[in-house]
């Protein structure tokens, strides 16, 4: 049997969203720092970037599953999801985890004069997740 751990992609959670990050651990040398997008809602979702070395790309075309372990220190677990993306799109982040635009707004600009990017790329199908659906 052979373990491989992943860790955080060394770049952006999505790319052109580098200023409304936060780290985690970032002064804390016994742990590896962890770039993070942090939603503005109830829910407070955290989105980070991770990736795989050649080996565990390899391991994972050819049948490797993923693990999550979580240190719940006896806490009930919360709502999880990992999700696979390429190149994720700025404005669905922007809406979905309601940050805050360049113009002071949260999510969606409300003002006709300050046009933002909210419609993906024609040459793009992005659907967004199923937010109601979480695996416990």
């Amino acid at each position: 049997m052979k373990w491989e751990y992943l860790q955080p992609a060394d770049r952006p959670v999505v790319d052109g969203l580098e200023k409304q990050e936060v780290v985690y651990a970032k002064n804390q040398p016994e742990y590896i720092p962890l770039r993070c997008l942090r939603a503005n809602t109830a829910m407070r979702e955290v989105l980070s970037r991770w990736t795989f070395t050649p080996e565990q790309r390899k391991m994972v075309a050819e049948g490797a599953d993923i693990f999550l372990e979580l240190s719940t220190f006896g806490d009930p677990l919360q709502p999880i999801r990992i999700q696979v993306s390429a190149d994720p799109e700025p404005w669905f982040f922007e809406q979905r985890y309601k940050l805050q635009l360049a113009c002071g707004c949260f999510g969606m600009c409300k003002s006709p004069e300050q046009p933002h990017p909210t419609r993906p790329r024609d040459d793009r199908d992005d659907l967004p997740p199923q937010p109601g659906r979480h695996y416990a």
